[in-house]
């Protein structure tokens, strides 16, 4: 800009979008400073490079006015549905390792549907599950919201939540994959249907 500019010739637009034509750079700054504008450097690349006689800071409200647009205008990212099985009998260690793992999730922009695996007379304690898995679901510390309520599903129960972007993350994270200092007996064989899976599925971040 003014007198940062090295090169000599440019080709020079004024304020109203007029082509001036080509002039060498001390003779384009001076018409800028006589209009009480600047000459801005707006292709660099061109030959000869091309400068504009404008206000800089209309100039750079306008650039970053555009920007962001532009911003706003690109396609939204599809996020992949993350899906996480708890089970009926689950104890509070293998609880804390799924929630630690949705929290993961919520954290990469991604929906997580929980799933409540049930077992025969399971089935019938239909309170009793959705009362565990509102247990379940206050472990997770990554703020979240309710996109698809608790309802029944083909093996048991399950609910769709969202990160919620209106509240700030958790200050500490807690990586999925790091072990406990000691490892307990999954209950009522629940690693198989607790281990998190993802779903072909996708939807709108």
């Amino acid at each position: 800009m003014n007198n940062q500019i090295r090169v000599s010739p440019v080709r020079v637009i004024d304020e109203a979008g007029k082509n001036l034509g080509e002039m060498e750079t001390p003779q384009a700054l001076a018409i800028a400073q006589e209009r009480g504008l600047d000459l801005i450097e707006v292709g660099p690349n061109a030959r000869p490079p091309v400068c504009r006689i404008a206000d800089s800071g209309k100039w750079r409200y306008e650039q970053a006015k555009r920007t962001r647009l532009e911003r706003r205008e690109r396609p939204t990212i599809r996020s992949e549905v993350k899906g996480v099985r708890i089970t009926f009998r689950a104890s509070p260690h293998d609880l804390k390792m799924r929630a630690t793992q949705a929290d993961d999730f919520l954290k990469e922009g991604n929906p997580v549907r929980v799933e409540m695996i049930m077992r025969g007379r399971e089935k019938g304690k239909q309170d009793f599950a959705r009362g565990r898995m509102r247990e379940f679901l206050e472990m997770i510390e990554v703020p979240w919201k309710i996109q698809q309520d608790i309802r029944p599903a083909g093996r048991g129960l399950e609910i769709l939540i969202v990160r919620d972007k209106s509240r700030p993350l958790p200050s500490q994270k807690t990586p999925a994959t790091q072990k406990p200092e000691t490892e307990e007996e999954p209950a009522n064989g629940a690693a198989d249907d607790e281990t998190p899976f993802s779903y072909a599925e996708t939807e709108n971040q």
